[in-house]
């Protein structure tokens, strides 16, 4: 699965690079669906989640998944779309796409 990703903050969307081509689960339930990751996909690895010499989870905040294209799976576009932005604000969820 292919996904287009929203920088909440910059506006920016990106078509996330081949390599991180992932399995439905790995965007809705994975490693993929908070910002920790989707911040790498982006190309912000300014943006980090080291807290002293702890890693923390960034949440959801930031990075929601507005497109989705090729392996879903069998699942419809629309629910994976959903699922993958299950943990981000109901508000600002709405406010991105509608």
């Amino acid at each position: 699965m292919r996904t287009t990703i929203l920088d909440t903050v910059t506006g920016e969307c990106k078509h996330v690079a081949a390599e991180w081509d992932g399995d439905v689960f790995w965007w809705t339930e994975g490693n993929g669906s908070c910002d920790c990751n989707r911040a790498i996909a982006m190309g912000h690895e300014d943006v980090t989640n080291a807290v002293g010499d702890q890693e923390v989870c960034l949440g959801h905040a930031r990075f929601l998944v507005i497109d989705v294209c090729g392996d879903l799976e069998g699942h419809d576009k629309a629910d994976v779309i959903t699922q993958a932005n299950a943990g981000y604000p109901a508000d600002m969820v709405t406010r991105h796409l509608g």
